[in-house]
């Protein structure tokens, strides 16, 4: 009767079974095996056409792996994303024992492989980063260092005049302040360039304004301001005289 009332479905086997309710009624449960996916419109059609024949059948829904898949003609499958390829041997394992599912040893090791690589990316990146902003700090302390040496004197002169030190470090915090804004937008407008390139020649987006980069940016601006103001702090503390006449 199955078999009548769906000729289209590719039925692979089906087990009878009987089933003993309250007043010692014995019904019977038959379970269809597929041999590819029944979706609910489907579904929905072969439940009309069984309920043609005997208004009692109830359709109960099992959706199952089947874990011997090789004689399925139309088989599913099912593609996994991973975030973290740290338990893809753990899946391998589960899915042989659970389900009789194997993956080949190739495509775990190559999963592995890309995730070490992964790692030693990440890792490299942070690397030329730190390093970047040791060697930056290192050239911004000595040519803010050598440009004081070159203009001490003015600086002396107009401590003779009266300027306070906070004046006089102020005006020159605020200068440098404005050479890094200005520097950042020749970076930005650098980095909007090759990111247009990028999408209309190579069709690739460039993930600019991201969270490593507005770090990146913001340590930089924070180490020209203190390299600044511990600079000038030093040199403020001699006397105008010193300065003026270069004894320091």
């Amino acid at each position: 009767m199955l078999k009548q009332a769906m000729p289209n479905l590719d039925i692979v086997d089906v087990v009878e079974d009987t089933v003993t309710l309250y007043g010692k009624t014995t019904n019977f449960s038959y379970k269809v095996f597929t041999s590819s996916f029944i979706s609910d419109s489907v579904k929905n059609i072969y439940i009309s056409k069984l309920s043609q024949h005997n208004k009692s059948i109830k359709i109960i829904n099992e959706w199952a792996p089947v874990t011997q898949y090789k004689n399925i003609e139309n088989p599913m499958y099912v593609s996994f994303n991973f975030k973290n390829l740290d338990k893809i041997r753990n899946l391998q394992a589960y899915l042989k024992n659970n389900y009789g599912m194997e993956i080949e040893v190739s495509v775990v090791d190559e999963r592995e492989n890309f995730s070490m690589v992964s790692r030693l990316t990440y890792f490299m990146i942070f690397s030329i980063i730190l390093i970047s902003i040791i060697c930056f700090s290192i050239f911004l302390f000595n040519l803010i260092k050598n440009h004081l040496e070159s203009i001490k004197a003015n600086i002396g002169t107009l401590m003779a005049f009266g300027l306070s030190t906070r004046d006089i470090q102020s005006i020159y915090l605020i200068t440098v302040q404005k050479f890094m804004l200005k520097a950042w937008i020749y970076a930005l407008a650098a980095l909007s360039i090759c990111y247009l390139l990028c999408l209309f020649i190579l069709n690739f987006r460039m993930d600019i304004l991201n969270v490593v980069n507005l770090i990146t940016a913001l340590v930089f601006t924070l180490l020209s301001f203190y390299i600044t103001k511990i600079s000038l702090k030093k040199l403020l503390n001699e006397s105008p005289g010193d300065l003026i006449y270069n004894r320091v």
